[in-house]
C-alpha cells in the first residue's frame, strides 16, 4: 500500500544536474541494457532516469543517489547486456582545462592508490591523446602513480562536447553465464 506521503511525491519534480553513471552496453542491446540497469537502481531510487546518447550502446544514468552509492549498487550485480559501468564524479565541456582536471583529480584520487588511465572520446577527433597527456601531467603533480596493472581505473569519457570523469574498478561487469545444452 502506498502512503499519502509517497502519493504526493513526483519524480517529475526532480531536476538532475549531472549523470552519476555512464553505462556501455553490448551492441544492439541498448534497450535491454537500459532495463537491466534501471531495474537494479530502481530499488534504491524509484526516480532513476536513463538517457540514451547519440552513440549506440552508451547510456547516461541520473539518480538522486550520490555517485558512489549509485556505483556500488549498480556495479556489483550480474548483467547480461551491460559491458561497463563508470562512475561520473566530475563533468565539464571541451576543451578540457588543466584547472578542471586539477580540481577534479584532487578530489577523487589519492597518492596512496595507483591508477590505470582510460580515455575514450566519441564524436570528436584527436582529443583523447591530448587529454591523456594532460591527465598524466596532473596526476604526476598530485603524486598519483599511474600503473597499467592497477585494479583502480581513472576514466575520462568524452561524448561530443561533454566530458565525464570518474574513478572505479577496472574489472569488467560480471556477466550472467549462459548454458548451452
Amino acid at each position: 500500500m502506498f502512503t499519502e506521503e509517497f502519493a504526493e511525491y513526483k519524480c517529475s519534480d526532480i531536476r538532475f544536474e549531472k549523470p552519476v553513471l555512464l553505462v556501455t552496453c553490448r551492441s544492439s542491446s541498448t534497450d535491454l541494457c537500459e532495463h537491466e540497469v534501471g531495474n537494479v537502481l530502481f530499488i534504491k531510487d524509484p526516480c532513476v532516469k536513463i538517457e540514451k546518447t547519440p552513440f549506440t550502446g552508451v547510456l547516461l544514468v541520473y539518480s538522486s543517489l550520490d555517485v558512489n552509492r549509485a556505483y556500488r549498487v549498480a556495479s556489483f550485480r550480474e548483467y547480461g547486456f551491460v559491458e561497463s559501468i563508470i562512475p561520473v564524479h566530475c563533468t565539464s565541456v571541451l576543451p578540457v582545462t588543466r584547472t578542471f582536471l586539477e580540481e577534479c583529480l584532487a578530489k577523487i584520487t589519492s597518492s596512496k592508490t595507483p591508477v590505470k588511465v582510460k580515455v575514450r572520446a566519441r564524436g570528436v577527433r584527436e582529443v583523447s591523446s591530448e587529454v591523456y597527456r594532460l591527465v598524466l601531467q596532473v596526476l604526476r603533480e598530485l603524486g598519483v602513480s599511474v600503473k597499467s596493472e592497477s585494479s583502480t581505473c581513472l576514466f575520462v569519457e568524452i561524448i561530443e562536447k561533454q566530458v565525464y570523469v570518474g574513478i572505479g574498478s577496472c574489472k569488467p561487469v560480471f556477466k550472467a553465464s549462459t548454458m548451452i545444452s
